[in-house]
């Protein structure tokens, strides 16, 4: 099967600043950085598109690390960080010397390439479970043995770490800090040192890196609100129409309303999920999601994920009452069937108890329309339904809460956690997450 057929990734992982596990050294000895930073202390420098190298004087020399952007992300010489590759544009974008539908291996892991863009431009693309890019046949081929995920770079044994190690290496949590009086600076706790950010560029913690200043009054240019996940089921295969946000797909098949036109996502209750790797280890100040579900009968366990980041780094266990699958994420939609309840789940940094919940009534055998937001100042959920004789029903409540949300070392997920255990059984026929508030939210007081 040739490459442009097989079933790939429309969206890439926005990688996050640095990728430090398994990073490889290269010490360079110097009289201070003032010959790779250009007279600075410190700086990032590029040297290809998926590798950049982290430069800091050191005991009269500079000393340089060279590391790996995640899949799907270029380095960025004006940001300064890894970004999307519709973003971190790079002169040395193997596709601007090379042919439409052009592949080439990722160096990431067996599974994962790029392919041509007609703009002259690379996309990030995955081979289906069990198959390997080759790149001198151009395609993908079977292997039994290649079945890593494809935002995982291989040889790398994610998360099998001891408490220690996870504190000197965890690549998630943010370890750049502002610094006051400094807007062009960070300070890495890591390196224990200030940092430069690129010319023209300020620290952004909302980033977690450097970002572009706007206009001459310095201020940040203010984000289109757009959903990092959109899937509708309309098409072939699932995928993101958020074609810059790249998704992993598992078993989770496409079903036929009866209806023309009209498509659903059936999840299977066992190992049906579509998983957002960029959601992990992010710690959100906004997030707002919306879907629309139906609960099957005869099929999945009594509590069923919808949505969860799986699992915190902060493992506070809740009150005895609570079952497994309730304790460990920070922010979550979980489904009990016998009770029909929905339990709305967020948890922040500076949440005065360990989980926020909310329960609000669901329609099994129907359809319901579900949406949580988390402003900042507050969390908000809502569900609406509509029996089989018409009737309406509307549940919503609203909570306190402040701080950010704690990041998740797992991968968010629709449909699944744990295989066999707290899969959704049923049909979604459309989902969208944000990591901002949009425009156009309804009104949920």
């Amino acid at each position: 099967m040739k490459a442009r057929s097989i079933m790939f990734v429309r969206g890439a992982y926005l990688g996050i600043l640095f990728v430090i596990l398994g990073a490889s050294l290269n010490l360079v000895t110097a009289q201070g950085c003032s010959t790779e930073c250009g007279g600075a202390s410190s700086c990032l420098v590029p040297f290809n598109c998926t590798h950049f190298d982290q430069c800091h004087s050191i005991d009269g020399g500079c000393s340089c690390t060279r590391l790996m952007c995640s899949f799907g992300t270029f380095f960025s010489p004006e940001s300064g960080v890894c970004d999307t590759v519709s973003k971190g544009l790079c002169d040395q974008d193997p596709c601007l010397q090379n042919q439409r539908d052009y592949t080439y291996p990722s160096n990431f892991n067996c599974r994962s390439f790029y392919q041509c863009s007609k703009n002259g431009r690379s996309v990030p693309m995955c081979c289906r479970d069990f198959y390997r890019f080759d790149f001198q046949l151009q395609e993908c081929t079977p292997d039994a043995s290649c079945n890593i995920s494809c935002n995982r770079r291989e040889g790398q044994i994610n998360y099998q770490l001891s408490a220690d190690e996870l504190m000197k290496t965890d690549p998630f949590e943010c370890f750049l800090r502002p610094i006051s009086g400094k807007p062009n600076k960070y300070y890495n706790e890591v390196a224990k040192m200030e940092q430069d950010c690129a010319a023209s560029t300020f620290y952004n913690p909302a980033k977690c890196g450097c970002d572009v200043r706007a206009g001459a009054a310095g201020s940040l240019m203010a984000p289109r609100c757009r959903p990092l996940l959109h899937v509708d089921f309309e098409n072939e295969t699932v995928y993101n129409l958020r074609r810059d946000v790249y998704i992993n797909v598992q078993n989770t098949d496409i079903q036929p309303s009866g209806m023309e036109g009209v498509q659903y996502g059936l999840f299977s209750g066992q190992n049906s999920y579509i998983e957002i790797p960029y959601l992990s280890g992010i710690g959100l100040n906004k997030f707002f999601i919306r879907l629309r579900f139906f609960s099957a009968l005869g099929g999945g366990s009594d509590d069923q994920v919808l949505f969860s980041n799986c699992e915190s780094s902060m493992r506070q266990v809740m009150d005895a009452e609570q079952l497994d699958v309730y304790q460990r994420p920070s922010l979550a939609i979980i489904l009990n069937r016998p009770s029909s309840i929905l339990t709305f789940i967020a948890q922040t940094d500076t949440s005065p108890s360990p989980k926020t919940l909310i329960r609000l009534q669901y329609l099994n055998e129907g359809w319901n329309n579900v949406e949580m937001v988390y402003d900042g100042k507050a969390l908000t959920a809502r569900v609406r339904s509509i029996h089989q004789n018409g009737t309406a029903m509307e549940e919503k409540d609203t909570k306190v809460l402040s701080g950010r949300l704690i990041a998740s070392k797992f991968n968010p997920r629709i449909g699944m956690c744990v295989p066999n255990r707290d899969g959704f059984f049923g049909y979604i026929d459309m989902v969208k997450i944000y990591d901002c508030i949009p425009p156009d939210m309804p009104n949920l007081s």
